[in-house]
């Protein structure tokens, strides 16, 4: 692959990461082979219901956009893991969360 198109396809996943792990997911690159460059999901992202819109439609998309040769692939890794912040901690009666 080209470096450039390498560099703009690692900028674009950075600034996709950056949305992804405010949501208490995340995203890599975890391989690059010729055009073809496989991204791990991970953290809340890859058990939501909204990945499909979101990395199918929205990231599939607009990298196709910018780099029509480039085909993405996904690989998921999956950990139930149940982060409540410390509002919701607060509201949510002891007797219902068994703390």
């Amino acid at each position: 692959m080209d470096k450039k198109i390498e560099q703009g396809v690692k900028n674009i996943i950075n600034s996709f990461g950056t949305i992804v792990r405010t949501h208490g997911g995340d995203i890599t690159i975890s391989k690059i082979e010729g055009r073809k460059i496989t991204l791990s999901i991970s953290g809340a992202c890859a058990n939501c219901h909204l990945f499909d819109l979101s990395y199918n439609k929205v990231l599939k998309s607009y990298m196709k956009e910018k780099f029509p040769s480039v085909e993405l692939l996904f690989t998921k890794k999956s950990k139930r893991i149940l982060k409540t912040s410390k509002y919701a901690q607060n509201r949510i009666p002891k007797k219902q969360t068994g703390l």
